[in-house]
C-alpha cells in the first residue's frame, strides 16, 4: 500500500516541487464502511497515494451521526482538499455552503443534533450493543487516557 501523506505535505505553491502539472483526486463516497470495502476490495486503490486531513475539526453535518468527533462527510473532506489544492479558502465555503442549509432546515423542521458514535460510547450513552471491533476500539482509547 502506498504511503499516506498529510495534506499540508501537498500545500507548496513551488510547482518545481510537483513537476506534473496537477493531482487527480479520487473521493469514495459512502457511508464509512462503505467507503472502507471499496478500498478494501479494490487492489488498484492501495498502489495510490492516500492523502490524510489531520485535525480537521467538527463535522458540520450535524444532523447525522460520525463515527468519531474528526470524522467529516465527503463533502466537507472534497472541500477541505480542493481549497487547500487550489489556494484558496472560499472554495470550502461554496462547497459546504449547501450542506450547512441542508442541516439548518432539518434542524428548524424537528431534526436534532447527533453527537458522535465515539462521544456517545465514551459517555455511556450508546444504547446499541458494542460489536468486537468497536469494544476493542473503547478499549485501546480508554488505555490511552489512562
Amino acid at each position: 500500500m502506498a504511503e499516506s501523506l498529510g495534506i499540508e505535505g501537498i500545500q507548496s505553491n513551488n510547482p518545481a516541487e510537483y513537476p506534473n502539472t496537477g493531482f487527480n483526486v479520487i473521493i469514495l463516497d459512502g457511508t464509512w464502511h462503505q467507503a472502507r470495502v471499496l478500498f478494501n476490495c479494490n487492489s488498484f486503490l492501495h498502489s495510490l497515494r492516500c492523502i490524510k486531513l489531520e485535525s480537521a475539526g467538527r463535522s458540520q453535518y450535524v444532523i447525522r451521526t460520525q463515527p468519531t468527533e474528526t470524522c467529516l462527510s465527503t463533502v466537507e473532506a472534497a472541500a477541505i482538499l480542493l481549497s487547500r489544492l487550489e489556494h484558496d479558502p472560499s472554495i470550502h465555503d461554496r462547497l459546504t455552503r449547501p450542506l450547512r442549509t441542508i442541516c439548518d432546515y432539518q434542524l428548524n423542521k424537528g431534526a436534532v443534533t447527533h453527537q458522535s458514535k465515539e462521544y456517545l460510547i465514551t459517555n455511556g450513552l450508546y444504547e446499541r450493543p458494542l460489536n468486537r471491533r468497536l469494544k476493542k476500539k473503547v478499549n485501546q482509547q480508554m488505555d490511552n487516557n489512562n
